[in-house]
Order: structure tokens, then sequence, then C-alpha cells
């Protein structure tokens, strides 16, 4: 082999290899989910205002089968700069400075979210950290389900069955199997590798859940009426909620409507099934109807809290058809 011969091989390998490079650096980076990067001095993060990261950020998620944390937390060396730090959704900046700061940045591109935590003392940041945790979880917890149905987004399951049923939009993703279609009553499934991942849709009478004020035994109740739609392999196997932990329960708002949303597991009678549920019941005075949503999950050898957080969001991609007064409509004619 000559000189030129073996110059020509080696420019054109070195071409290749740039291309190569390039178009890796083309692919668009989108982090992972419920993960923070947090920048902050090694003295720091193993001490006190480390700890006070980590029991409001990395606390366990309530509803799970197992523990896991709110968020994945990875530390970083405060002599590394924010710039560098490129592969997170969210960053948190914790260190001492002369002047005491607060702020959230949010961004288009990674990272979508930037919080910065400065105060003259360990005790001052503490403080800043406990004052600002809920709002941290809050904005984090909100770009983590706006990331979600925009992937869903790309790629979606026909909505015509569930809006002629339910008169409601909800962006489920393509994967989904519908498994039960009832006059009332809807069960869509997907297979993953780890497990499955159900949706639940359907309705009762408006005043079912408010005839006393125990709601929360209402919802257990309502829960596992419609369990019998879900069974095992084996006969009288039906799901309900399990009863070795008692649910948490809040008062929320979707589409401006009052919601009742319950966190809990379920499980299979006399079955060893398991796991997390996520239910909201919707009170819908248009249709004087409760509308119930609800996604559970069984991965039983791996992490449910992505799967839950996934869930949520298709739940909350939810749309509500406004009802027409037919009545009032003729009279404008």
């Amino acid at each position: 082999m000559n000189k030129t011969h073996f110059l020509f091989l080696l420019l054109s390998f070195l071409l290749v290899s740039c291309f190569k490079k390039n178009d890796n650096q083309a692919v668009p980076k989108e982090g992972k989910p419920n993960t923070i990067s947090i920048i902050i001095d090694d003295q720091l993060w193993y001490g006190e205002v480390g700890d006070s990261i980590r029991n409001k950020l990395a606390s366990a998620v309530l509803g799970l089968t197992k523990e896991e944390p709110l968020f994945t937390i990875n530390q970083y060396p405060a002599k590394l700069l924010e710039g560098f730090v490129t592969d997170s959704r969210s960053i948190i900046v914790v260190k001492k400075a002369a002047t005491e700061k607060f702020e959230v940045i949010k961004n288009k591109s990674l990272p979508y979210n930037t919080f910065r935590i400065y105060a003259k003392s360990v005790d001052d940041l503490i403080c800043s950290i406990e004052l600002n945790s809920t709002e941290i979880i809050k904005v984090i917890r909100e770009t983590e389900i706006k990331k979600i149905q925009q992937d869903n987004s790309k790629s979606l399951l026909n909505p015509t069955v569930i809006k002629n049923k339910f008169h409601v939009g909800l962006q489920i993703p393509k994967g989904y199997e519908y498994m039960l279609h009832k006059k009332n009553f809807m069960w869509l499934k997907k297979e993953i590798i780890s497990g499955n991942t159900s949706l639940l849709i359907y309705q009762i009478p408006i005043n079912r859940l408010t005839k006393n004020s125990d709601i929360v035994g209402n919802i257990i109740r309502m829960r596992d009426s419609v369990g019998h739609y879900i069974k095992g392999r084996k006969s009288n196997t039906q799901m309900i909620t399990g009863e070795d932990y008692a649910p948490y329960f809040s008062i929320t708002s979707l589409q401006g409507m009052k919601t009742y949303e319950t966190k809990g597991t379920w499980e299979l009678k006399n079955d060893f099934m398991t796991g997390p549920f996520i239910n909201y019941a919707i009170i819908d005075e248009a249709y004087k109807r409760i509308l119930v949503i609800e996604g559970f999950c069984y991965s039983p050898s791996n992490q449910e809290r992505d799967l839950m957080v996934e869930l949520e969001a298709i739940i909350k991609s939810l749309k509500i058809e406004r009802k027409i007064n037919i009545k009032n409509k003729n009279k404008n004619k």
C-alpha cells in the first residue's frame, strides 16, 4: 500500500467518524423522567442541608406497594458549572452566598427548570428549602406531566369510542387495547415488559358518593363494586381495594370541577396479584353524574412510580364536552 492510498483511507475514516458524531449530536436529549440534578457542595450535601433536600424531594411516594422516592436525585459538586449539566429536566443549585435568593427559571429546552437557592448560612438554606419545597415539587411534577402528554400526542388511540360514550376526550397513547366495553364502564389495558397498566372509565349517579359523610368509604365501595369486571385466572378473584392500608384521599379540581383524588393499592381477592391505583371521581353537574377515571398498574419486578405518573398524565389530559341546552338553542333560532 503506497503512502497516498493510506492517507486517502485515513481521511475517509475520519470523515465517516465525524458524520457519525454529528448524527449522535443531532439526536435531542430527553432527560430521565422524575429525576433531579442537584448542584451543591459536598459538605452541604452530606450535612443538614442535604438531609432537608432528601426529606422533601426523595420522600416515599404515597400509595405504592414498594418504597420509591418522589424523585431520583443525582448530586454534583458545586465546582461543576450549571451549563455542564444539560441532560436533566430539572436542576437545583444550592449554595452559600452573600445575597439570599430563591428563583425559578423555566426553559423550552433542557433543563426545563432551574431552581436557585442561595442563602448566607446553613440555617437559612434549610429554611428556604422548607419554605419553597412545595413549589419546587409542583413545578417539576407539572413539567413531567406535560412532557408525557407531549410524547403521547404523537401517537394516540382513536378517541371516538370514549367520546361517544362518555362525552370526554382523553389522550390515550397507542398500545392500549379495549378489554371490556359495557354500558357505563370501559377497561383499557397495555402490556409492558414488567407487567401491565390499565385505565378504567365509568360513570355513576351524581348523588352516589355524597349520600352520607363517609366519602372515602363510598369511594372504596364504588371501586369494589366494579372490581368484578377485573378478575384473575381463578374463580372468585375479583379486584378489590387493598385492605392492609387505608387509601390516601384529597380534594382537587379537574376541568374546573370538584374532584376526589384517591391513591392506594388494589389486590385480587384470593390471589397474590397487587399494585397501586390512582382514582379520580369528578362531580360533573352538567351531565348529572360522577365521572370516574382510574389508572392502575401491575409491575411486581420493576418500579411503579414512573408508570403511575404516566397514568396520571393520561387522566389529566381529560377534556369534557360542554353539554348543549337544546331548548335554549331552539329559542335562539
